[in-house]
């Protein structure tokens, strides 16, 4: 879907600062190629994948501060939060317990995520460094494998274009919030090279908070980054480079300052990936390449922070792709993927002492997993028919087949039906197959088997005048859901944890996506509406996936040009959803933002005030992990920010 894609040339330069919002067609944004959906470039009337996208003017013009902020507003998608873990993404509703690590997100097409747990970070880079992100709801097993159970997130770096060159920003806020950074790209017939780096920091907003076992204390609830990225290409060579780190507040391993409430989460990691691309002829095209991508976190276990844990791992995979063009009606897209996945350590050790007291059962965990897909077209007339297949063997669960199949009908350019069917398939990572604590806290299940589901829907993408719209209904059906229960659900002084399988579940649901866009304004409206069974529960506990997520979620985004000045408003709506104890209302947010542009001599500036969470209104998150605590709070409290970007050069 595209209505949060916002009116822009294809890689296009920032927005003149005097020139109108309806200054550029939206006839030529839906030009724009999606990558994400195939390894077929097409628009997205012609994907074979149900794909939304948020341009680049768009988190300019509504002046989103975060991934996690721009991806909130579109239809399907949820940023939730876990005691453990700050920006969870969700997709479809389909709960991820501690870890994102049921949607895949990757940076130019370069899948990151942690070996050991397996999650992503949205914190890896900065949202103005973003050219557009695409995001692929469902299954994308087909395509990308492992952890593309719910869905993909492609986010692609910022295009060399007219304007190639230097731009700087820094920025102030309450609660003690700086940010800085720059970036640099340049592109010529053969090159193109992006480098960037930033960090941002804050002091955070105090937080009464009442952990699990009914203490109620003083903690901050904060996030800060720092990154960097490199992606140099040169003719058929591409580099990516990606380094970070962030702090996060932190809830404790349990809900529980005894247990680490109050202290701070640290992740860091780097990514570096090498592709090769070339063309054989007029009607083949090849593509390989490799990756390593490096992650740890570092965590509180202890009210003193006195005992803390350590999560290391690595990732070292290997790509090779063809696409085989066969005729004007026919094409093939053929793959083999490998991964080596390596849980280095998760240890619990001694601040002081730097002494391990516990591996967990996770030292040098181990596992390679080799995967072949082939996909084909047939396009006739105004059909297009797409068959894809994935075989994935991995050493640990054997060998498991995930399909997709597509029927787009074009009625013309801009109008056409899309029949979705697809499969995904997700391997339990190391954490939730052998982790064990001394005090027996939590158990991981190495009988544990690997999660599938199914799905079929039915979408219509069109564009007419200054309105574009996308609407799907679509059914799901999950099995082997991987979640904690409790061990010793009789005994009520046992608070211990143990993942399970649980039973097939299914979800019906509706996704609008709405953009209208006019020299006058700029408009979006994204709806979702999901209802799901409670197959998942296991003996009668109450505990099922679609008791936390709420039926109805809307966002809506007004922007307008006034002169130099640009206004926008976000509006967030969520219905009331069950917590495990009570029930919790409904809640809306609303962020506004106003930005001027103007030029000095030979310098572009653009100010920017955002106010976010303008009424402070919670925004309670169901507490779905433990379920001792009926809600944790998000951490989206009110906040202002001031930021100033400066590029050498008037704009156009």
């Amino acid at each position: 879907m595209i209505a949060s894609l916002s009116v822009g040339r294809p890689a296009a330069a920032e927005p003149d600062p005097a020139a109108p919002y309806g200054k550029m067609s939206l006839e030529e944004l839906l030009d724009t190629r999606i990558e994400v959906g195939s390894l077929q470039t097409e628009t997205i009337f012609n994907t074979p994948s149900t794909v939304s996208v948020i341009s680049r003017e768009t988190i300019l013009r509504y002046g989103f501060l975060s991934l996690a902020e721009a991806l909130r507003t579109l239809a399907g998608i949820d940023i939730g939060r876990t005691h453990l873990k700050r920006d969870v993404p969700t997709s479809r509703g389909i709960l991820q317990e501690h870890y994102s690590n049921k949607v895949l997100v990757m940076m130019n097409g370069v899948p990151a995520w942690n070996a050991v747990t397996g999650e992503a970070s949205l914190e890896r880079i900065d949202v103005r460094d973003v050219e557009r992100v695409e995001v692929l709801k469902g299954p994308a097993s087909v395509l990308y494998g492992t952890n593309a159970y719910a869905g993909a997130i492609n986010v692609i770096l910022r295009a060399p274009d007219s304007d190639a060159g230097l731009d700087v920003h820094g920025g102030a806020g309450d609660k003690g919030a700086f940010q800085a950074g720059g970036r640099y790209t340049y592109g010529d017939t053969r090159t193109r090279v992006f480098l960037a780096a930033g960090s941002r920091d804050e002091d955070g907003h105090d937080l009464l908070f009442t952990d699990e076992r009914g203490e109620r204390g003083h903690m901050r609830e904060y996030r800060t980054a720092s990154h960097y990225t490199a992606y140099v290409e040169r003719g058929p060579h591409a580099l990516l480079v990606n380094g970070f780190v962030s702090h996060e507040s932190f809830l404790g391993i349990a809900a529980d300052f005894d247990l680490g409430a109050g202290h701070d989460h640290v992740a860091r990691g780097y990514l570096a990936s090498y592709a090769f691309s070339k063309k054989a002829g007029s009607r083949l095209r090849l593509r390989a390449g490799g990756s390593l991508d490096w992650q740890q976190r570092d965590f509180s276990r202890s009210r003193g922070d006195m005992l803390r844990s350590n999560v290391e791992g690595y990732r070292a995979s290997g790509f090779a792709t063809a696409r085989i063009d066969a005729g004007e009606a026919l094409a093939f897209e053929l793959g083999a993927d490998y991964d080596h996945r390596c849980s280095v350590e998760y240890t619990n050790y001694e601040v002081r002492r730097d002494v391990v007291m516990a591996n967990n059962n996770m030292k040098d965990r181990q596992v390679r997993a080799l995967s072949g897909f082939g996909q084909m077209r047939i396009h006739r007339g105004r059909f297009q028919l797409l068959l894809g297949s994935r075989l994935t063997h991995n050493e640990l669960f054997g060998a498991n087949v995930s399909a997709r199949g597509t029927l787009v009908f074009s009625l013309n350019d801009t109008n056409s039906l899309k029949l979705i069917a697809g499969q995904s398939y997700r391997a339990p990572s190391f954490f939730e197959l052998y982790f064990q604590t001394l005090q027996n806290t939590v158990y991981g299940n190495p009988d544990l088997e690997p999660e599938t589901s199914d799905s079929i829907e039915l979408a219509y993408v069109t564009s007419f005048k200054k309105l574009f719209l996308q609407a799907l209904l679509y059914h799901a059906r999950y099995e082997d859901k991987i979640f904690r229960v409790r061990n010793r659900p009789q005994d009520p002084n046992d608070r211990s944890l143990v993942y399970v399988n649980g039973r097939p579940f299914s979800a019906n649901g509706v996704e609008i996506e709405l953009k209208y866009q006019s020299p006058a304004a700029d408009v979006f409206a994204n709806y979702n509406f999901v209802d799901g069974d409670r197959g998942d529960e296991i003996g009668g506990n109450g505990h099922y996936n679609f008791r936390y997520v709420p039926n109805h979620v809307l966002s809506v985004g007004l922007a307008r040009a006034v002169r130099r000045f640009q206004l926008a408003a976000v509006l967030n709506l969520q219905s009331g959803v069950d917590g495990p104890q009570r029930r919790i209302d409904g809640w809306r947010s609303v962020d506004l933002n106003l930005s001027y542009g103007h030029e000095v001599g030979s310098l572009s500036l653009r100010h920017t005030l955002s106010a976010k969470n303008v009424g402070n209104d919670p925004e309670p998150v169901p507490e779905f992990v433990r379920r001792i605590l009926n809600d944790i709070p998000s951490g989206n409290d009110r906040r202002l920010v001031f930021t100033i970007a400066v590029r050498p050069g008037a704009q156009d």
